[in-house]
């Protein structure tokens, strides 16, 4: 007679620690790639939102430098300034100036227009003086925030070109953008 043979279905022991060992491998690379394939995505969305921060906030700057009728900032003794002044050309009937500088984290324009006590409303240059030998007051038109994550702002001034460098990040990301304009009629 022939001795039936004791057949079990089932895992041993080795082959079950064996596939919960690949099994949990397996899960860990996919969340190391999980959590990789987040933080290029955070980063790229990041660099992308400074980038067009950037790009929109300098492009409005050289815009209104290419159309100004004249730079104020003094950079004869100066080789850079955080902050940029110049007479606003879009309207010739009036005598107004733009500021742009940095705040905290914010690039901040004010259109400015200088007055004398004795005549408001009659906006003057920034530097005239009246019959007494004063300067006119400061009126701020309007001061908005115009771009955001602006860490560094500098300008620097050679033969009628404005450099403009500025250094932008936030939580995620950090870039240096460059840009330049002309002044007109320089």
């Amino acid at each position: 007679m022939k001795k039936k043979k004791n057949i079990k279905n089932g895992f041993t022991l080795i082959e079950t620690v064996v596939a919960i060992s690949l099994f949990t491998i397996i899960i860990l690379v996919s969340n190391s790639m999980f959590i990789m394939s987040q933080k290029i995505y955070i980063k790229g969305s990041a660099l992308s939102e400074l980038s067009q921060n950037a790009r929109i906030s300098l492009d409005k700057i050289s815009r209104e430098l290419r159309q100004s009728n004249d730079l104020i900032t003094d950079f004869s003794s100066i080789s850079t300034s955080s902050k940029i002044f110049f007479q606003d050309g879009h309207d010739d009937n009036k005598i107004t100036y733009i500021k742009y500088f940095a705040s905290s984290t914010d690039l901040i324009r004010k259109n400015l227009a200088y007055e004398f006590s004795t005549d408001p409303g009659i906006y003057v240059y920034h530097d005239s003086i009246d019959a007494w030998g004063n300067l006119p007051n400061e009126i701020t038109l309007k001061e908005r925030i115009i771009g955001e994550y602006f860490n560094t702002l500098e300008f620097s001034f050679s033969s009628g070109l404005v450099n403009i460098y500025s250094n932008l990040n936030n939580a995620h990301a950090d870039i240096k953008i460059n840009s330049k304009a002309h002044i007109r009629n320089w």
